[in-house]
């Protein structure tokens, strides 16, 4: 089994990407009248592992990751044979090529160091 990692800034440094994991916090319940009656609350995190080798779970938002217009290029590929072989589909498809279009051209480079050297700058 392959596992393939992606590169990433999280926190304004370079990092690759393992995984996402989820987080569960109990809350207790409020001491006030007619308060809250606790729980659980969960959120994601990302696994990921710095340059130095140090791993550490960062929260989702902190993520950026460098491959991200490859990825849209792959889908949309996937995506209009898939509208080819359901033909009522098309408007969806208009859509994301619009969204590819832009981020194509707001892309300067499709380097992957080279995109991380510009996030981190």
């Amino acid at each position: 089994m392959s596992i393939k990692m992606r590169l990433c800034m999280a926190g304004g440094k370079k990092a690759v990407f393992h995984c996402w994991n989820q987080i569960s916090e109990m809350i207790e319940p409020s001491p006030l009248r007619n308060g809250h009656t606790g729980g659980i609350i969960k959120h994601p995190v990302g696994i990921i592992e710095y340059e130095d080798g140090t791993v550490a779970s960062v929260p989702d938002a902190t993520i950026i990751f460098c491959d991200t217009n490859k990825l849209f290029s792959k889908l949309e590929k996937e995506f209009a044979k898939w509208c080819e072989k359901n033909p009522g589909s098309s408007r969806g498809n208009d859509r994301i090529n619009r969204v590819y279009d832009d981020n194509k051209q707001n892309a300067d480079d499709n380097s992957d160091y080279t995109k991380i050297a510009k996030i981190g700058a």
